[in-house]
């Protein structure tokens, strides 16, 4: 009875293509989920990316004593080289995306660019370097007996 209804509000074209998937709901099904799990593999990815470059321009500003958290971005994009060839070819898994991106794309120098912007990841690193001086362990640390 409820498949009688169904049928009803779908309309012959409806009745088809509700056939022709249930004919196929293997084949049709494995597609979804392995795009789904292609999408979620580049999502992340992208974000292992960003976090890698960050440390990379975090530990080479560490190198530089004259760059602090108070450094102004455009000037750290001028004394940080950026590693996106060699953070690109780290990766194990080909393909990026952004979160609402419906087709991921390969790997390069180019896209990583184009997806992560030079400013945003300069101003994210020097927000982590002054979390990294906030944090810092005390050099003598207590040891109660």
């Amino acid at each position: 009875m409820v498949r009688a209804f169904i049928e009803a509000m779908l309309g012959p074209i409806g009745v088809q293509v509700l056939r022709f998937y249930e004919a196929n709901s293997l084949s049709i099904n494995l597609i979804v989920v392995s795009y789904g799990l292609v999408m979620v593999l580049s999502w992340t990815n992208l974000v292992n990316i960003r976090k890698r470059l960050i440390r990379a321009m975090v530990a080479q500003m560490r190198q530089k004593p004259h760059i602090t958290p108070e450094t102004a971005v455009k000037r750290v994009l001028r004394e940080v080289e950026i590693p996106w060839e060699a953070v690109g070819r780290q990766m194990w898994f080909p393909l990026v995306a952004r979160q609402m991106a419906l087709w991921p794309r390969r790997i390069t120098a180019e896209t990583l660019q184009a997806l992560l912007p030079a400013e945003e990841l300069a101003t994210q690193a020097l927000e982590a370097l002054a979390q990294e001086g906030r944090e810092a362990p005390p050099e003598h640390p207590s040891v109660e007996e």
